[in-house]
Protein backbone atom coordinates (compact mmCIF):
# COMPACT_ATOMS: atom_id res chain seq x y z
CA UNK A 1 0.00 0.00 0.00
CA UNK A 2 1.37 3.51 -1.08
CA UNK A 3 0.26 6.34 1.67
CA UNK A 4 1.12 9.61 2.41
CA UNK A 5 1.33 11.12 5.55
CA UNK A 6 -0.22 14.60 6.42
CA UNK A 7 1.32 16.01 9.49
CA UNK A 8 4.81 15.01 11.47
CA UNK A 9 3.54 15.24 14.78
CA UNK A 10 3.26 12.82 17.65
CA UNK A 11 0.27 10.39 15.79
CA UNK A 12 1.90 10.89 12.34
CA UNK A 13 5.18 9.83 14.20
CA UNK A 14 3.87 6.98 16.00
CA UNK A 15 1.36 5.61 12.97
CA UNK A 16 3.97 6.03 10.38
CA UNK A 17 6.81 3.92 12.21
CA UNK A 18 4.07 1.25 12.75
CA UNK A 19 2.96 1.68 9.16
CA UNK A 20 6.23 1.01 8.10
CA UNK A 21 7.28 -1.72 10.38
CA UNK A 22 4.14 -3.70 8.56
CA UNK A 23 6.06 -3.26 5.36
CA UNK A 24 3.66 -0.66 3.71
CA UNK A 25 5.51 2.01 1.90
CA UNK A 26 5.25 5.94 3.75
CA UNK A 27 5.70 7.48 0.21
CA UNK A 28 5.55 11.31 1.65
CA UNK A 29 5.31 13.18 4.69
CA UNK A 30 3.80 16.48 4.83
CA UNK A 31 3.87 19.58 7.26
CA UNK A 32 4.08 23.39 7.01
CA UNK A 33 7.13 22.98 9.20
CA UNK A 34 9.40 21.70 6.75
CA UNK A 35 11.79 20.61 9.29
CA UNK A 36 9.22 18.42 11.17
CA UNK A 37 8.62 16.99 7.58
CA UNK A 38 11.67 16.71 6.81
CA UNK A 39 12.99 14.88 10.29
CA UNK A 40 10.01 12.47 10.12
CA UNK A 41 10.52 11.68 6.29
CA UNK A 42 13.98 10.99 6.77
CA UNK A 43 13.33 8.40 9.79
CA UNK A 44 10.77 7.13 7.33
CA UNK A 45 12.72 7.38 4.30
CA UNK A 46 10.58 9.02 1.95
CA UNK A 47 10.31 12.64 0.33
CA UNK A 48 8.99 15.91 2.22
CA UNK A 49 6.94 18.65 0.93
CA UNK A 50 6.20 21.92 3.07
CA UNK A 51 2.93 22.87 0.74
CA UNK A 52 -0.62 21.01 0.58
CA UNK A 53 0.06 21.78 -3.25
CA UNK A 54 3.32 19.64 -3.35
CA UNK A 55 1.38 16.51 -2.47
CA UNK A 56 1.59 13.69 -4.81
CA UNK A 57 -1.66 12.30 -6.28
CA UNK A 58 -0.95 9.18 -6.63
CA UNK A 59 -1.33 7.61 -3.56
CA UNK A 60 -3.67 4.58 -2.31
CA UNK A 61 -4.38 6.34 1.09
CA UNK A 62 -3.61 10.21 2.45
CA UNK A 63 -3.73 9.92 6.47
CA UNK A 64 -4.46 13.33 7.99
CA UNK A 65 -2.45 13.30 11.26
CA UNK A 66 -2.69 17.04 12.62
CA UNK A 67 -4.21 18.96 15.10
CA UNK A 68 -8.45 18.11 14.96
CA UNK A 69 -8.61 22.52 15.04
CA UNK A 70 -7.03 22.22 11.32
CA UNK A 71 -8.36 19.21 9.44
CA UNK A 72 -11.28 20.82 7.59
CA UNK A 73 -8.67 23.28 6.40
CA UNK A 74 -6.40 20.71 5.41
CA UNK A 75 -8.94 18.76 3.26
CA UNK A 76 -10.30 21.78 1.94
CA UNK A 77 -6.53 22.80 0.61
CA UNK A 78 -6.28 19.46 -0.86
CA UNK A 79 -5.54 19.02 -4.47
CA UNK A 80 -7.23 16.37 -6.76
CA UNK A 81 -6.42 13.25 -5.39
CA UNK A 82 -6.93 9.19 -6.94
CA UNK A 83 -6.86 7.27 -3.68
CA UNK A 84 -9.09 7.55 -0.13
CA UNK A 85 -8.08 9.86 2.32
CA UNK A 86 -8.82 9.39 6.10
CA UNK A 87 -8.31 11.62 9.62
CA UNK A 88 -6.94 10.10 12.72
CA UNK A 89 -8.74 12.20 15.02
CA UNK A 90 -11.48 11.49 17.85
CA UNK A 91 -13.82 14.06 17.98
CA UNK A 92 -13.94 15.52 14.19
CA UNK A 93 -16.68 13.68 12.20
CA UNK A 94 -16.04 12.25 8.46
CA UNK A 95 -18.19 14.88 7.06
CA UNK A 96 -15.24 17.28 7.72
CA UNK A 97 -13.31 15.12 4.96
CA UNK A 98 -16.41 14.15 3.24
CA UNK A 99 -17.54 17.03 2.09
CA UNK A 100 -14.73 17.78 0.17
CA UNK A 101 -13.68 14.38 -1.18
CA UNK A 102 -14.93 10.56 -1.56
CA UNK A 103 -13.58 8.36 -1.03
CA UNK A 104 -12.87 8.64 2.56
CA UNK A 105 -12.78 7.64 5.96
CA UNK A 106 -11.53 7.50 9.67
CA UNK A 107 -8.28 5.77 10.99
CA UNK A 108 -8.67 6.66 14.81
CA UNK A 109 -6.06 5.31 17.24
CA UNK A 110 -7.41 4.62 20.51
CA UNK A 111 -3.99 5.55 22.45
CA UNK A 112 -2.45 8.08 24.05
CA UNK A 113 0.62 8.64 21.30
CA UNK A 114 3.65 10.53 22.04
CA UNK A 115 7.10 10.07 19.62
CA UNK A 116 9.97 9.48 21.60
CA UNK A 117 8.64 7.22 24.11
CA UNK A 118 8.30 3.37 24.35
CA UNK A 119 4.48 2.16 23.70
CA UNK A 120 4.23 -0.28 27.20
CA UNK A 121 0.80 -1.20 25.40
CA UNK A 122 0.82 -1.13 21.90
CA UNK A 123 -1.88 -3.57 21.28
CA UNK A 124 -4.26 -0.68 21.24
CA UNK A 125 -8.07 -0.65 18.98
CA UNK A 126 -8.00 1.45 15.89
CA UNK A 127 -11.69 2.90 15.43
CA UNK A 128 -12.62 2.84 11.52
CA UNK A 129 -15.55 4.49 9.85
CA UNK A 130 -15.35 4.66 5.95
CA UNK A 131 -17.51 6.24 3.15
CA UNK A 132 -17.65 2.86 1.21
CA UNK A 133 -16.78 -0.80 1.68
CA UNK A 134 -13.81 -0.26 -0.34
CA UNK A 135 -11.94 2.43 1.31
CA UNK A 136 -13.35 0.57 5.18
CA UNK A 137 -11.34 -3.24 3.46
CA UNK A 138 -8.34 -0.84 3.06
CA UNK A 139 -8.69 0.33 6.55
CA UNK A 140 -9.14 -2.95 8.00
CA UNK A 141 -6.06 -4.21 6.01
CA UNK A 142 -3.97 -1.38 7.06
CA UNK A 143 -5.44 -1.79 10.85
CA UNK A 144 -4.51 -5.88 10.58
CA UNK A 145 -1.35 -5.37 8.91
CA UNK A 146 0.17 -3.28 11.66
CA UNK A 147 -1.34 -6.20 14.15
CA UNK A 148 -3.89 -4.06 15.81
CA UNK A 149 -7.68 -4.79 16.28
CA UNK A 150 -10.05 -2.69 14.98
CA UNK A 151 -13.92 -1.72 15.20
CA UNK A 152 -16.38 -0.36 13.29
CA UNK A 153 -17.88 2.96 14.60
CA UNK A 154 -19.83 6.06 13.29
CA UNK A 155 -18.56 9.64 14.09
CA UNK A 156 -21.40 10.13 16.86
CA UNK A 157 -20.14 7.11 18.92
CA UNK A 158 -16.80 7.52 18.10
CA UNK A 159 -16.89 11.21 19.89
CA UNK A 160 -18.99 10.33 22.52
CA UNK A 161 -15.80 7.57 22.86
CA UNK A 162 -13.65 9.84 23.18
CA UNK A 163 -15.42 12.27 25.65
CA UNK A 164 -14.63 8.96 27.13
CA UNK A 165 -11.16 8.87 26.60
CA UNK A 166 -10.57 12.18 28.13
CA UNK A 167 -11.95 11.38 31.46
CA UNK A 168 -9.66 8.07 31.19
CA UNK A 169 -6.01 9.26 30.30
CA UNK A 170 -6.32 13.50 30.04
CA UNK A 171 -8.10 14.01 32.68
CA UNK A 172 -6.85 11.25 34.93
CA UNK A 173 -3.31 12.27 34.06
CA UNK A 174 -4.00 15.98 35.28
CA UNK A 175 -5.32 14.45 38.89
CA UNK A 176 -1.92 12.61 38.86
CA UNK A 177 -0.34 15.90 38.23
CA UNK A 178 -2.15 17.56 41.06
CA UNK A 179 -0.97 15.06 43.22
CA UNK A 180 2.99 15.73 42.09
CA UNK A 181 2.64 19.32 42.91
CA UNK A 182 1.54 18.59 46.16
CA UNK A 183 3.66 16.14 47.54
CA UNK A 184 7.19 18.44 45.75
CA UNK A 185 5.68 21.50 47.51
CA UNK A 186 6.32 19.53 50.78
CA UNK A 187 9.59 17.86 49.72
CA UNK A 188 7.92 14.68 49.54
CA UNK A 189 8.67 12.08 46.79
CA UNK A 190 6.06 11.60 43.71
CA UNK A 191 7.73 8.62 43.33
CA UNK A 192 5.68 7.10 47.03
CA UNK A 193 2.66 6.89 44.56
CA UNK A 194 3.71 4.58 42.18
CA UNK A 195 2.59 1.56 43.66
CA UNK A 196 -0.82 3.49 43.96
CA UNK A 197 -1.46 4.41 40.56
CA UNK A 198 -0.40 1.62 38.87
CA UNK A 199 -3.41 -0.68 41.46
CA UNK A 200 -5.70 2.19 40.64
CA UNK A 201 -5.22 2.08 36.86
CA UNK A 202 -4.74 -2.00 36.54
CA UNK A 203 -8.12 -2.63 38.84
CA UNK A 204 -10.12 -0.38 36.77
CA UNK A 205 -8.81 -2.06 33.57
CA UNK A 206 -10.37 -5.39 34.72
CA UNK A 207 -13.22 -4.44 37.14
CA UNK A 208 -16.29 -1.58 36.92
CA UNK A 209 -14.60 1.16 38.56
CA UNK A 210 -17.66 1.85 40.48
CA UNK A 211 -17.11 -1.05 42.05
CA UNK A 212 -13.83 -0.55 43.24
CA UNK A 213 -14.45 3.70 44.84
CA UNK A 214 -12.59 4.01 48.13
CA UNK A 215 -11.72 7.37 50.09
CA UNK A 216 -13.57 9.93 52.23
CA UNK A 217 -16.17 10.40 50.35
CA UNK A 218 -17.53 7.00 49.95
CA UNK A 219 -17.38 6.87 53.76
CA UNK A 220 -18.55 10.43 54.14
CA UNK A 221 -15.97 10.59 56.21
CA UNK A 222 -16.35 14.77 56.75
CA UNK A 223 -13.49 15.13 59.11
CA UNK A 224 -11.29 14.05 56.51
CA UNK A 225 -12.54 15.88 54.21
CA UNK A 226 -12.61 19.04 56.05
CA UNK A 227 -8.57 18.41 56.63
CA UNK A 228 -8.37 18.38 53.19
CA UNK A 229 -10.12 21.62 52.59
CA UNK A 230 -7.64 22.93 54.67
CA UNK A 231 -4.76 22.05 53.34
CA UNK A 232 -5.65 22.58 49.86
CA UNK A 233 -6.67 26.38 51.00
CA UNK A 234 -3.54 27.87 49.15
CA UNK A 235 -4.11 25.57 46.08
CA UNK A 236 -7.90 27.39 45.26
CA UNK A 237 -8.13 25.59 42.00
CA UNK A 238 -7.61 21.98 43.43
CA UNK A 239 -9.30 22.65 46.55
CA UNK A 240 -12.60 23.63 43.78
CA UNK A 241 -11.44 20.45 41.68
CA UNK A 242 -11.38 18.36 45.29
CA UNK A 243 -15.00 19.58 46.47
CA UNK A 244 -16.89 19.27 43.00
CA UNK A 245 -15.16 15.10 42.66
CA UNK A 246 -15.95 14.51 46.05
CA UNK A 247 -19.52 15.87 45.77
CA UNK A 248 -19.68 13.52 42.73
CA UNK A 249 -18.62 10.36 44.30
CA UNK A 250 -20.53 11.11 46.92
CA UNK A 251 -23.63 11.75 44.84
CA UNK A 252 -22.77 8.21 42.43
CA UNK A 253 -22.73 6.64 46.01
CA UNK A 254 -26.20 7.81 46.51
CA UNK A 255 -27.31 6.76 43.66
CA UNK A 256 -25.99 2.93 44.27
Amino acid sequence: MKIAMIGSGNVATRLGARIANAGHSISQVYSRNAKHAQKLAQGLHCNSAQHLSQIISDADLYLIAVPDDAIATVVAQLPTLTGSIAHTSGSVSMLTLQSHHTPCGVYYPLQSLRAGTEEKHSNYPICLEASDNATMELLKKLATDCGQPYVEINSEKRQVLHLAAVFANNFTNHMATAAHQLLTDQHLSPRLLDALLMETIERAATTHPALLQTGPAVRNDQQTIDTHMQLLAQYPKLRAIYEAVTESIREKQLKN
